[in-house]
């Protein structure tokens, strides 16, 4: 027998709870169950067909609540329903649910704050079961121990979204929509600098936006963009859209926002629209209005993150790549992506030039929303996700209308439809594979092997661009499997962009070495990717660097009392190792409250050499504060020229400068620090994240031998580097990461997103530098010695 359901959270068509609300109880209704609610439903918000089919639901919904009135304070135990509680982010629960309890009780949420502390998974347990709406959620649960998780994606009301003709209101301008409500999570901000370059170069284009924010509050996280320079302000109760976008660039010219949109209105405005930009830096569902969009046939960019890689399924909208991790004091944002705006910018470039390749990827998108991600398909999966762990036998799930991939047959077991795709295609039948795998996607859009196994076909057909914007959803949704990552270079590979395919093919290495162990991957047989790699290892002009400007900048920065040698003593060191005439050498001295700044500078201030003082620098004590302004001093630098960033507390031996300008000439990143964990894995001042993840790149460490030392190819670093100016300058992005204030990004992070971009990153074997704690030294070279000969020796 079904169980009854009761809802904690109020009906209506406004927003998406309450669409999850509407449809799961016109379902409901359809098969003879009608819910049971407890939050007075919106009546007025709903169109007049829903709401004639919904008002018998409004009585009972009055007589419970008057029922709980009269016994205020008490909770009211409903037992014979199983009540669905609506969960905000940590779990946090409505008023109605401090009321109501069922006989079974489950949670159903959306969430994008990644926080799970005592206090927010002891709220979690409480719920038999919890429901989600998107792959991204489910495996952050799924982490975190919890099993009994229902899935049920959202979707679109085709009946609401029938496309009229174009109005051409907006004459023949290029109009590019974006909508959900202003906040830092849904990238406005991101949007609006994208198209402000992008009308720089088409002046016809027209921003078209619907950012009203009904809660101001969260409107105006928006002051955390590091995009728009003014935030946002609240005016008459509501977050004043125009006056923000204008302070940040816009003009009544090319930005138009239409602040609430009613249900009627939403087909008729897409259908002027020519895009549809998403650069969402978090969704945990799959994003209401990106599917809208795809559904009224709009040309449609996505940010490639947490739930919107749900919607990535075959070559149906652009994606947005390059994904930066969101400065995350708290583990609050685990998987969100900042999106490039140059990205953006050439995926617009991208629809305004090719109109035709936009409109088949539109008609697919359209295709695949109106029939597979519709509300009435949510309904019976939400349902079935409900009683699965009440020990109901489940409904059958929807049928699938003809124009859309059907779900598979019940009877075959997803694992024996793979095995069967999997024969179609050997067999020389990717048609077939095809239908199969995406029946299969229809119903586990998070399935790996279902992707995967996709990707191959559409490499067959020769289909390179699906392949890759498929491929990237599995590396996107599983970033640790190496098989996307060697299916996704297979495919850039066979479509010519080598150098992009050997960079994922390295990290593919880096995860498990014997899965490129193939020669036909990593050597000659594959001769552009080899030229690729011996590009990265020996630069045509590698003797240009032996004789670029350096400039040192060392860095002061708190260290534990217990070392080698003293600060003096290693500064005298660099000076002497480096023979540093005036101008290429720059302190940074962090302050703090001890006055260890006034001492360090005191110190500083009395060696000179060549009859030129030093330049000292002084930034905050925090520690992002001084990597962030020896960054600035180094980007004062032209691009030929060398910089070589040095942690206070290193000792170097004589040869260093020859070495680093050595090494620089075989990768784009050096380090003279050969670690001690190198040789016995363990957490070291870094951590035990940062050991793990420098043990795990060691692993698949290749070698190379030059005149002068052996180095080894690796993905993680410390902070003292050598680099040229030009690179520093072209992955500045990255390494603001650590100047970003309270940053807790660790070197090996930051060293890791360089390697898999394609940089080339070297460090010497042994070491001819050291950190100077006792358990952090170099091994092979006596550094006592070393230290005692800098403190006694004159500098130049």
């Amino acid at each position: 027998m079904h169980p009854h359901l009761a809802f904690t959270w109020q009906l209506t068509e406004i927003h998406g709870w309450g669409l999850v609300g509407v449809h799961t109880a016109l379902h409901l209704l359809e098969q003879g169950r009608p819910p049971l609610l407890l939050e007075r439903p919106l009546m007025n918000s709903l169109r007049p067909e829903n709401r004639e089919k919904l008002q018998s639901l409004v009585g009972p919904c009055e007589q419970t609540l008057a029922l709980a009135a009269q016994h205020p304070g008490r909770l009211l135990r409903l037992r014979e329903f199983d009540v669905l509680h609506a969960l905000g982010n940590g779990f946090q629960a409505g008023p109605p649910s401090e009321r109501f309890q069922g006989r079974r009780n489950i949670g159903v949420i959306a969430y994008e704050d990644t926080r799970f502390d005592a206090a927010v998974l002891e709220r979690a347990r409480r719920y038999e079961r919890i429901i989600v709406h998107s792959t991204y959620n489910r495996q952050i649960l799924e982490a975190q121990g919890f099993t009994n998780i229902g899935f049920a994606l959202q979707g679109i009301d085709e009946s609401e979204l029938k496309v009229p003709p174009p109005s051409k209101r907006f004459g023949d301008r290029f109009v590019i929509f974006s909508g959900g409500k202003l906040e830092f999570r849904k990238g406005q901000d991101i949007v609006l600098a994208a198209f402000l370059r992008f009308h720089a170069r088409h002046p016809n284009a027209l921003l078209v936006t619907a950012w009203q924010n009904a809660w101001t509050e969260v409107g105006m996280t928006m002051a955390e963009s590091p995009l728009a320079a003014h935030p946002p302000r609240v005016r008459d109760n509501r977050i004043d859209i125009r006056h923000w976008a204008f302070e940040n660039g816009a003009d009544e010219s090319n930005f138009l926002d239409l602040g609430f949109l009613g249900r009627h209105q939403i087909a008729g405005i897409l259908a002027d629209c020519d895009a549809a930009v998403f650069p969402n830096r978090c969704e945990g569902a799959t994003n209401l209005v990106a599917m809208e969009a795809m559904a009224c046939g709009v040309p449609t960019i996505l940010s490639a993150n947490t739930g919107h890689m749900d919607l990535v399924v075959g070559d149906v909208c652009l994606t947005l790549d390059h994904q930066k991790p969101v400065p995350d004091r708290n583990g609050s944002r685990i998987g969100w992506g900042e999106s490039s705006v140059d990205e953006l910018v050439e995926r617009l470039e991208a629809l305004y030039t090719d109109r035709s390749g936009a409109r088949a990827r539109a008609d697919r998108a359209q295709r695949f929303i109106r029939g597979e991600r519709t509300w009435s398909i949510f309904a019976q999966s939400f349902v079935a996700a409900i009683e699965e762990g009440a020990g109901v036998a489940p409904t059958p799930p929807p049928t699938v209308p003809s124009s859309a991939p059907a779900s598979p047959p019940q009877t075959v077991r997803i694992q024996d439809a793979l095995i069967l795709a999997r024969h179609h295609h050997e067999a020389g039948r990717p048609a077939e594979a095809e239908d199969i795998y995406r029946r299969v996607l229809a119903v586990r859009p998070d399935l790996l092997a279902a992707r995967s196994g996709l990707v191959r076909v559409l490499q067959a057909q020769g289909r390179s661009a699906a392949a890759l914007t498929l491929g990237r959803s599995v590396i996107a949704l599983q970033p640790k499997d190496v098989d996307g990552y060697v299916d996704l270079g297979d495919t850039l590979r066979r479509d010519g962009d080598h150098p992009e395919a050997f960079r994922l093919f390295r990290r593919a290495a880096a995860l498990d070495p014997k899965s490129v162990a193939s020669p036909t991957i990593l050597h000659a047989d594959d001769k552009a990717a080899a030229q690729g790699s011996a590009e990265r290892q020996s630069p045509p002009n590698a003797g240009q660097w032996m004789d670029a400007p350096l400039t040192i900048i060392y860095r002061t920065r708190s260290h534990a009392n217990d070392r080698l040698a003293g600060m003096r003593a290693c500064l005298r060191n660099l000076v002497g190792t480096f023979a540093a005439p005036a101008g290429r050498l720059a302190v940074v001295v962090g302050d703090d409250d001890s006055g260890r700044g006034e001492r360090i500078e005191r110190e500083l201030s009395g060696l000179s050499f060549h009859s030129a003082p030093l330049h000292i620098h002084r930034s905050g004590a925090d520690e992002a504060a001084s990597w962030r302004l020896a960054l600035d001093l180094a980007l004062e630098r032209p691009d030929g020229d060398l910089v070589y960033f040095v942690e206070d507390g290193h000792l170097h031996l004589p040869n260093a400068e020859c070495l680093l300008r050595e090494g620089l000439g075989h990768a784009d990143y050096v380090s003279l620090y050969d670690p001690p964990w190198r040789y016995r894995p363990a957490p070291a001042a870094g951590g035990a994240r940062e050991a793990e993840r420098t043990t795990e790149s060691i692993r698949a460490a290749r070698l190379l031998l030059t005149p002068s030392s052996h180095w080894a190819f690796t993905d993680s670093l410390t902070m003292t580097f050598a680099v040229r100016v030009g690179t520093l300058r072209q992955d500045r992005d990255v390494f603001l990461l650590a100047a970003e204030p309270g940053s807790s990004i660790a070197p090996s992070e930051l060293f890791a997103e360089l390697a898999a971009r394609g940089r080339g990153i070297l460090a010497s074997i042994p070491g001819h530098s050291t950190r100077t704690e006792p358990a952090m030294l170099s091994p092979l070279v006596d550094w006592a010695a070393v230290a005692a000969a800098s403190a006694e020796a004159p500098v130049p």
